[in-house]
């Protein structure tokens, strides 16, 4: 098993992430206390949970469901209840509640290759250059209406980390061959 996330709440400790089960590999799990919540309701769906955050009273989970061959999917549990954030391969690594709106920060795979994501009560804002090879989004903090997120981006080879603020771009690397950004 591995936890990923942890948020306390009200004497509540959530913890999110998976846990390996020989039969059908990554069951995506939601622990309150000691207690463990499966967050599918089948044998046949897989996935994982990448952070959780509680806000009036409801519990948000973000990560990865696959059902079948598809594709691994970003996924959005509120309250246990699964909500698909696009169609396309994708994982969702954080999840922000500010006045009332959902912050994900993660990827999708798009014109073949996998980009950078903020989606906004389910709005998806691409944030990384269309000439990125290849980029993520790790973390997401808002805070006095600012927007924060935190990522990398690759091309020709070298990996920057990165920050993406409201609608700024903010190379963190200082010409480093390979950095990454992981939270904010």
């Amino acid at each position: 098993a591995y936890a990923y996330s942890v948020f306390v709440s009200k004497g509540v400790v959530y913890a999110a992430g998976y846990e390996y089960d020989a039969a059908r590999e990554f069951v995506p799990v939601l622990w309150k206390n000691k207690e463990r919540v499966e967050l599918v309701a089948d044998a046949t769906t897989i996935g994982g949970t990448n952070s959780v955050f509680v806000s009036g009273g409801n519990v948000y989970v973000v990560g990865w469901r696959k059902v079948g061959a598809g594709p691994g999917t970003a996924t959005l549990w509120k309250n246990e209840n699964p909500t698909y954030l696009t169609d396309n391969e994708s994982d969702a690594f954080s999840v922000f509640i500010a006045d009332n709106r959902v912050y994900i920060a993660g990827m999708e795979r798009l014109g073949g290759k996998m980009t950078a994501v903020l989606w906004v009560d389910g709005m998806p804002f691409m944030l990384s250059k269309d000439e990125a090879d290849e980029a993520r989004a790790l973390s997401v903090f808002v805070i006095d209406n600012n927007i924060y997120v935190a990522g990398w981006e690759e091309d020709a080879g070298r990996k920057r980390a990165m920050l993406w603020t409201n609608k700024n771009t903010i190379e963190l690397d200082a010409g480093a061959t390979s950095a990454y950004a992981q939270s904010v």
